[in-house]
This record gives structure tokens, sequence and C-alpha cells, in this order.
């Protein structure tokens, strides 16, 4: 059974410990690989359908902005403000853990990382339209979105990894280590999360994300920049637009890689499909290093480049990306990181601070100095918190010395 769910290469990481209850088989002969196997993928999905709530076989992954306003946390009184705090503050957390699982300098792992704490955020996101976040621990769904998504990204970690991971993020805030009894009730209920969680997901490993789109969408802007006017204007006099667009493009890139991976700490995975949220990223990249570019033009632009980007729904998650940053400055004293406090992100700006650590890499949230790991939110990379006028695309003559706000 573990061998016909579609993940090659890894059913037996995947499943080993989701489906309680049942016998770990080996996988059959090579002649049922290739015969009944969707029968038997569906049959097994199906049984495990019947033992999670019915709420959860909807097999949904998309919802209307009027819809995301009636989550479960809305039903029991959470208000909007303190869900988006709460589930950014939970990604936050969900990073941390990814970072410690797998800290590593080698570039590969980087890139790897990146798509691990990405698709961490999104399971968690996945998990609170389906639960409220009165009745779990947003903390915990954290840990268990990080540990399926590092086995989904074919990073396996053993679990007592990832309780020590997680003992470290608690100790690092200022939180005791858990105790024999308490991590046994933490190691159980990861389980039994990250089973609703691949019930949410309908046992689809292959789900697409934004970080796919951005090199070819980010060809196609390029190409539709250098027939702009006001791109050409604010190249400079002897300047070719190709030539400066050719400059441009690793900047851009590495820019809308970061937000890209910050708008999963937001809604906006929840709202648009993956290419709109890298078009978005694109435009607030592009706004970020051009100031002569206005986000409506942008988004003409890439509308021009690709139908299929309508421009309400890239303003949308543009939208949902400067969303996470008012949430970022939200996030001060008396604010939890979750419900076991943590110590609260500092506002930018601050006196007594380390110096910032150099800039993040494409898609990598930065790995800031371990004195201020825990005091700022990492998802919100260095350069947007040290140079406010860069990082704010509606209002470009702010000071760098105020705090943080999109």
């Amino acid at each position: 059974i573990l061998a016909q769910v579609n993940v090659p290469g890894r059913q037996n990481c995947v499943l080993r410990n989701v489906a309680r209850g049942w016998a770990c088989v080996k996988p059959p002969s090579p002649s049922l690989r290739h015969h009944g196997q969707d029968l038997v993928r569906t049959s097994f999905v199906q049984t495990l359908s019947a033992m999670v709530d019915g709420d959860l076989q909807t097999g949904r992954l998309r919802w209307s902005a009027e819809e995301i306003g009636n989550t479960p946390s809305r039903a029991d009184g959470v208000s909007e403000k303190a869900e988006r705090t709460a589930r950014f503050v939970a990604c936050d957390f969900a990073r941390d853990v990814v970072r410690g699982l797998l800290n590593s300098s080698d570039k590969k792992l980087e890139e790897s990382r990146s798509r691990v704490q990405v698709l961490a955020c999104y399971y968690l996101q996945l998990f609170f339209m389906f639960r409220s976040l009165e009745r779990e621990n947003a903390q915990v769904v954290a840990v268990a979105a990080a540990f399926l998504a590092c086995k989904v990204v074919d990073l396996p970690r053993r679990m007592r990894d990832v309780l020590r991971a997680h003992n470290q993020v608690r100790t690092s805030g200022g939180e005791p280590e858990l105790g024999e009894e308490e991590q046994r009730q933490l190691r159980e209920r990861i389980l039994k999360i990250e089973f609703l969680l691949l019930r949410i997901i309908r046992f689809d490993f292959d789900l697409k994300l934004p970080l796919d789109d951005i090199d070819g969408l980010a060809d196609g802007l390029l190409a539709r920049l250098t027939m702009s006017p006001t791109f050409k204007g604010g190249c400079g006099q002897g300047k070719q637009p190709m030539a400066e667009a050719t400059v441009l493009r690793p900047k851009l890139l590495q820019v809308a890689g970061n937000f890209t991976h910050d708008a999963f700490m937001g809604l906006a995975p929840l709202l648009v499909p993956p290419r709109v949220i890298a078009a978005g990223a694109l435009a607030v990249a592009v706004r970020y290093v051009r100031r002569e570019m206005t986000l409506p033009e942008l988004c003409r632009l890439l509308e021009a480049a690709d139908s299929s980007l309508a421009q309400p729904q890239v303003f949308q998650a543009i939208e949902e990306i400067f969303n996470v940053y008012r949430t970022k400055s939200g996030v001060g004293p008396g604010v939890q990181r979750t419900p076991s406090s943590d110590k609260p992100p500092e506002t930018p700006g601050s006196t007594g601070k380390a110096p910032q650590p150099p800039p993040p890499k494409l898609g990598e949230a930065p790995v800031e100095p371990e004195s201020r790991r825990h005091l700022n939110a990492p998802g919100i990379h260095s350069e947007a918190r040290t140079d406010r006028a860069r990082s704010h695309p509606y209002e470009r003559d702010k000071p760098p010395d105020r705090t943080l706000e999109p």
C-alpha cells in the first residue's frame, strides 16, 4: 500500500508514522507496482478519508477573500488582525525549526531549505483553514508542518531531531526545555497533525510553488520593460534599455525570491495561484529596485507578457505581500509568538542592536546572528529591515530609521 502512493522514492519516509494503526508493509512485487496502481492508491486514500473528520474532504486549497473571513478561528471570536498575527508568528516558528533541522552552508541544501520553509508555511496556512487557532497549539502545528515539508522535499528528519530542533527554538526564546512526558505528548500530536495535513492536501506531494515560475516570468517582464517609456527614461543618458534589463535581472530574481518566500507567511497562497504570487513578487521587486516604475504599470506589463495574469489577481497578491510586512510591524511587546510566549521581535531602528547580516541569497531567509535570531521575525529580509525607503514601495521618501511598514 505504501508503495502505491504517488511519491516515487519517498513512500517509506512520508507515510511510515502517519497512518497510525496500520502495519508498515513491504513494497509489493514489481508486477503490482504497474497493474492496478490507481485502484490501490484510490482505495488507500478513501480508507484514510473515512478515518478523518468530514470537513477535511473538500479538497479545496484556495478560497475567496470572503471565505477567508469565515475561518474556524473567526467563528471562535478571533479577530482578523489577531489571526493574521498568529499565523505569521507560527510561520516564523516553523521557519526557525526548519533552519535548525537543515543547518548547513551547502549551496544546494540552502535552496532546498528555502523550499522546505515555504512548504511548511503553506501547510500551516492550509491547516488553519480547517481548524481554529483557539483549539490547536499553533507552535505544534508549525513543527508538524516542518516535519512533513522536510519529507516532501526528500530531506526527511528523524522525530528525535525534530524534537531537538523544537527545544532549541524554545530555549533560544527563553523557554524551558520540555520534559520526557511533554515530549511524548508532543510527538503524538505532531503525528496526528501530520496525518490531518496529508488529508488536507489529499496526499498530493507535487504542489506547485511560485518559486518555480519566477525565472520565466522575470524574462517576460524584463522584455516588456525594455519597451516601457518610463523604464527607458530611468536608464540614464547613453544607456541602452536592453543592457540595463540584463544588469537588473540577477538583483530582480534575488529580491523577488525573497518577497515570494515571505508571501507564504500571509494569506496570499490561499487566495491566488502560485504563478500569480510569483508575478506579484516580481512587480514589488521591480518597484523596489527601480523607483520610477509604478505598480499599476507593472501589472499591465505582466498581463501583456502573460494573459493568464489578470491585473486584479496580481494586485491582490501584491496587497497580501504588503500585509505580511504590516503584520510584522505590528508584532511587538504584548503579542505572543505562541500560546507559550516567546520573545517578541523588536522594531527596526531601535538602538543598541548588533550589525545587520548581509543580504540573503535567492529564496532563502536570512540567517541572523545568534544573539538576535529570535528578536526579529526571520522572514523579513535584512535589506528590507535596514532600508525602509527601499522596502516601502508606496512611500519612497520615508526615513530608513522608522518602523518597517510595507
